[in-house]
């Protein structure tokens, strides 16, 4: 017997640009699913002019623009469910912990702090107040890599040494024999789909 339709988690992003970017993606992704909405995010001036059509697409769909994240944690805390924290790494143990403690669950970008210490203190922070922290090593438990390192621990491919992955988004094909030169794959995207935003693709 299912239960009652799980309600959207509203989301604020910290950023206009540089890697809240890809963040903003990936919620209008889970929003695609009817899982998320997008209800804030902290722009600065300088992003607001560099991306004047963006800032108005996201003002025209409701959603609210702040100048900092004093004035998020002020006005705003109270709209969201969720903050995500694609800033610089000095600033994710604090502003991950005022998150929490202002009612935020957050996702927070990698590396998540520059010391273990930093690190104890978010712990004690999530402890302290209830709050969910989870920190943007997404791939490491995502289904295909779970099963593929299963597999090469059980010696299903054979002995092996080393492993190269090679993951894209849907639509993507392998460029240059598959390979940048820096041990990586280099891929073309084309087309558009509702899957995530990063697929794996195969193993080499």
């Amino acid at each position: 017997m299912s239960g009652p339709p799980l309600e959207p988690l509203r989301f604020a992003v910290i950023g206009l640009g540089g890697y809240g970017l890809v963040h903003l993606k990936a919620v209008d992704w889970i929003a695609a699913q009817g899982l998320a909405t997008l209800v804030g995010v902290v722009a600065l001036e300088s992003d607001r002019k560099q991306r004047p059509e963006l800032a108005g697409e996201l003002l025209a769909r409701g959603c609210t623009l702040y100048d900092s994240v004093g004035q998020f944690f002020s006005e705003g805390a109270g709209t969201a469910d969720v903050l995500t924290v694609p800033i610089g790494i000095g600033m994710h143990v604090p502003v991950s912990i005022a998150a929490m403690r202002a009612g935020l669950h957050v996702y927070c970008e990698k590396p998540v702090a520059a010391t273990v210490q930093e690190v104890d203190k978010l712990i004690e922070a999530k402890k302290e107040t209830g709050r969910s922290v989870a920190v943007g090593f997404q791939h490491i438990t995502a289904i295909q890599y779970r099963s593929s390192s299963r597999a090469s621990a059980a010696g299903s491919w054979g002995r092996s040494g080393s492993s190269r992955w090679c993951a894209a988004g849907p639509g993507a094909k392998p460029t240059t024999a598959g390979t940048n030169g820096r041990g990586s794959c280099a891929w073309e995207r084309s087309g558009s789909s509702t899957a995530p935003p990063t697929t794996p693709m195969r193993i080499t």
